[in-house]
């Protein structure tokens, strides 16, 4: 027999209201096993699946206890007993189990126990039990389908728990008759009146047995026969005692819970075939899901580069904006500089005109007064000439003095003339400074537009920038919701797979009382 090994000696208590349950195959490999059972023995369901059920199997078993449990459950009957396994970690824990024998058009196809939780007392009975059984001390008693009761001469002891309940009314019958008999004999002698009523009460007591029998123990027969077919997972015949007493409704009562029963688990399995159904449909949609959440993650991804691209466009044009702003903004400093500068000019030109003419009325005067010397040299050679000798040293200085103002005459005209030339060229000068500051104008009214234009441009870039970020965002919210999809479609999927495994576990589970059809 396996022994697992290590063991402790904690016990793990189990909840009151926990149903461990497990089915077998035919050589003892488990085929399901509920959460209770799971929980309880430590080990996982990948774990437990397919294992050998020995598996939480204790060393402190005697191997009689799972010989007497075997030898039953060939019989084709339940097996009830106290049991003590063995957890993952080496902890043990006490269980009374039933084990059943599943059928399936009358042959066996594995087994299921139910275990339950159990007092101290039992446990310390059954431990003390066990031990005796391991020691070999017990002697005179021996394990049958889970009772203990006594082998050898003193079998007759438990003669009454394991005998059929037809034998047992026949025992009380005959039990009877010899009691009967023996007063007889005792308390009248032997004649033929004695002896035909010692027949008589013997025949009657045999009719009643058989009778009895027929009306007891047979439908009691009848009745575990469907009791069991039920537990172990056979088709119900359905038969129904014509009678209404304890027996007869007490049949319809366990042919009632066996159709109860088998209605409940037709509809989980028509409830579970349906779920299978859609858990299928979900999955596949969530595949889909998946698909497309995959392509609409990829086409942002594109996007989001594109977009960064653009961005990073943009950006390089709202700088260069930028920059020609500020090369438009110093434009129109120069050329209002420069407009300055020719006002400057202008009026520079016009002082200077200005300051001509008044050279030129100067040079007037001069040329009066060289006329008037002139004249007045003339008169004084003249007068210069009547006085003779008298007169020739003034005429002397007269002469020079007309020479001068002649000469000064001649000086004054040709500064006249270098004054008009002069004022020629700043009337010229003046035009075409008029004209440059008409230019500088323009240009300054072309600076501003120019300027504005840009600004315009750069301000437009600006709130194209700000839009392409709210657009990038979007696209970022966009490719994390995407992303959170393909999270939650890859937590879906495998919710549902795990569904699915369930279940499966379910139908596998109900399908052990599945009616072949």
């Amino acid at each position: 027999m396996r022994k697992n090994y290590p063991v402790s000696d904690i016990q793990y208590l189990l909840d009151e209201k926990a149903k461990l349950m497990s089915v077998t195959t035919t050589d003892s490999h488990i085929t399901y096993a509920n959460n209770d059972f799971i929980h309880a023995s430590g080990y996982t369901f990948d774990e437990l699946l397919c294992q050998p059920h020995n598996i939480v199997r204790h060393p402190d078993m005697p191997p009689d206890a799972f010989a007497d449990m075997w030898t039953t459950l060939n019989a084709g009957r339940i097996w009830t007993g106290m049991v003590k396994n063995r957890r993952k970690n080496g902890d043990y824990y006490w269980v009374k189990a039933s084990t059943t024998p599943l059928m399936k058009e009358g042959k066996v196809t594995g087994y299921m126990s139910v275990r339950t939780q159990v007092s101290q007392q039992e446990i310390q009975q059954a431990a003390t039990l066990y031990h005796k059984i391991n020691e070999n001390k017990l002697k005179h008693q021996r394990l049958y389908q889970g009772l203990l009761i006594y082998k050898g001469p003193l079998k007759f002891l438990s003669l009454f728990k394991i005998i059929p309940v037809r034998w047992r009314i026949r025992s009380y019958i005959y039990f009877f008759i010899l009691f009967t008999l023996s007063i007889l004999l005792t308390l009248f002698p032997w004649s033929l009146p004695v002896l035909m009523f010692a027949l008589a009460i013997s025949g009657g007591a045999l009719i009643t047995g058989e009778l009895l029998v027929m009306h007891l123990a047979k439908p009691l027969e009848k009745i575990l026969h469907q009791a069991v077919n039920s537990a172990s997972g056979q088709a119900d015949n359905n038969f129904q005692l014509d009678r209404v007493d304890e027996v007869g409704m007490l049949l319809r009562a366990v042919n009632q819970s066996g159709m109860n029963f088998r209605t409940f688990v037709d509809d989980v399995n028509s409830k579970l075939a349906e779920l299978n159904c859609a858990c299928r449909e979900i999955a596949a949609g969530n595949h889909t899901l998946s698909q497309r959440c995959d392509d609409t993650a990829q086409s942002l991804q594109n996007t989001a580069s594109s977009m960064e691209q653009l961005t990073a466009t943009i950006k390089s044009n709202a700088s260069a904006s930028q920059l020609a702003t500020r090369c438009a903004e110093d434009a129109n400093v120069a050329v209002e500089a420069g407009d300055c500068a020719v006002n400057q000019v202008t009026d520079t030109m016009v002082a200077m005109t200005r300051s001509s003419k008044e050279i030129t009325d100067i040079i007037n005067v001069l040329n009066n007064l060289s006329f008037q010397t002139n004249i007045l040299a003339l008169n004084a050679a003249v007068e210069a000439a009547h006085a003779g000798e008298q007169g020739k040293s003034f005429a002397v200085v007269a002469s020079e003095v007309r020479i001068l103002a002649q000469r000064s005459a001649q000086a004054a005209k040709d500064i006249a003339t270098i004054i008009e030339t002069t004022i020629d060229n700043i009337n010229t000068s003046d035009k075409l400074v008029n004209h440059t500051s008409e230019s500088m104008n323009n240009i300054l009214t072309q600076v501003q537009q120019v300027t504005q234009l840009v600004n315009q441009i750069s301000l437009a870039t600006h709130e194209q920038s700000q839009g392409l970020g709210q657009i990038n965002d979007a696209v970022n919210n966009i490719d994390e919701l995407t992303r959170q999809n393909t999270i939650l479609a890859s937590h879906s999927s495998a919710a549902i797979s795990s569904l699915e495994q369930q279940i499966n576990t379910m139908s596998e589970a109900v399908s052990v009382f599945s009616i072949p059809r």
